[in-house]
Parts: C-alpha cells; structure tokens; sequence
C-alpha cells in the first residue's frame, strides 16, 4: 500500500463558466406594442435571452429570469401571466428526452391569441428543435 505521500493527485484547473450571450432576439411587434408595459418587456427579454435558434423554446425557470432581470420571482410570475394573455409567450409540453422542472415556453413574434394557433406553432417550433438537434454541424 502507498503511503498519502506517494498517491499521485491531479491538479484540474477549475474555470468559471463563460456567458456567450451577447444579445437577445426579442420580438418588434412586444417593443411597439402600447399595452406591454416596461417590467413586462423586461422579463420578455429575459426569456428570449434563452431561447432556440429555431422554434423560440426555453426550458428556463422563473428564478433565473428574475436573477436575471434583477427582480423577485414574484414580479417575474405576474409578467409572465401578462404575456400570455397578450399571446406573446405560451406553455409548451417538454420534448421527449428533456428533463428538469422548469417550464416549457414558446416565444411568439407577434400575439398569438387564439389557442388552436398557439399550439399548432408550439407543435412546429419543437419539431425544428428536435431537427435541428440531430443535424450535424454546419461548417463556417
């Protein structure tokens, strides 16, 4: 048996995580319209700050947009109700294969009121996830 001196140790170097967001897509039709107020477009952009390249889906939760956006969750869930009511942002079922306890959302470009329009799109934006998913990267 080796003494503790002898027991070789590897030394891993312990890097702090690297936030490559530089930007947020948020939604022109959410900018101009009158009735998002500030806080609401706030936490608009929080969700967008997370979404897929293609079907707008994020899988954050409401304390990492509230963390984000410098708020309480509490002002996060009210804003939140708000957007769906305006039909800027809607709940979405979670992929087969995704796991956690967040909630699915779907981002929307311009209001999408009625329910049958908003899940037919859901339905769209996860399958161009999941395709662009098992794609093999695109060489620059």
């Amino acid at each position: 048996m080796k003494s503790p001196s002898e027991v070789p140790t590897f030394k891993t170097k312990v890097t702090q995580s690297v936030d490559h967001r530089a930007f947020a897509r948020v939604p022109c039709a959410a900018i101009t319209d009158p009735a998002v107020n500030p806080m609401t477009l706030k936490v608009l952009s929080g969700y967008c700050m997370f979404t897929s390249k293609k079907g707008n889906i994020t899988f954050v939760g409401q304390l990492r947009i509230a963390a984000e956006v410098g708020v309480g969750q509490s002002t996060v869930s009210r804003h939140v109700n708000r957007l769906y009511g305006l039909g800027y942002l809607a709940k979405a079922r979670r992929p087969p294969g995704k796991w956690g306890t967040a909630q699915t959302h779907r981002v929307f470009w311009y209001p999408v009121k009625n329910k049958k329009q908003r899940e037919l799109e859901i339905e769209d934006a996860i399958d161009a996830d999941k395709q662009d998913a098992d794609a093999p990267p695109v060489p620059i």
